[in-house]
């Protein structure tokens, strides 16, 4: 008897793809272009002010430690109430893409939601993906508040210089 490879049921894709686009249209890569015409010199600014500024914190921290520390403090709140607020804002985003996905059966949804898609998974597996992705959403929510809560705490004992 020859040995004989049979595929599982789980080796299979039970995602049902309906195509979209082709990748050369322009719709499918405008959305990358933008995010790196964009994040890219983004990314370069930010490092930027960011060495500065601990620059002028380490200066700082020579002369008057205390002051250092309180304007540590006050850098670290506003960055983390940021992270905070982008993080919960993306979470939302998730969230109405979710239950778009769930209302109209595919995922990514119609409109511009599915702007740089080339597939569109339709269908139970669709609605699937969809359950996936709010739950992920309301996980993050969960983790950006729990981040708020522990760097608060972090800051109070640093504020307190222990």
């Amino acid at each position: 008897m020859p040995f004989r490879l049979t595929p599982r049921t789980a080796d299979r894709s039970s995602v049902t793809w309906t195509p979209l686009r082709s990748r050369r249209d322009p719709a499918f890569w405008a959305p990358f272009l933008v995010l790196l015409l964009v994040l890219a010199p983004l990314t370069v600014w930010g490092h930027a002010w960011v060495s500065a500024w601990l620059d002028r914190l380490r200066e700082t921290a020579v002369s008057n430690p205390e002051a250092a520390r309180a304007e540590a403090v006050r850098g670290l709140r506003l960055w983390g109430a940021a992270l905070c607020a982008v993080s919960i804002a993306f979470s939302a985003y998730l969230l109405r893409y979710s239950q778009l996905g769930l209302r109209q059966g595919r995922l990514p949804p119609s409109g511009w939601w599915s702007l740089g898609a080339y597939q569109v998974a339709v269908g139970p597996s669709a609605r699937r993906m969809s359950r996936f992705v709010r739950v992920l959403a309301l996980f993050l929510l969960a983790a950006a508040l729990a981040f708020l809560l522990a760097l608060e705490f972090l800051l109070r004992v640093l504020q307190q210089g222990t």
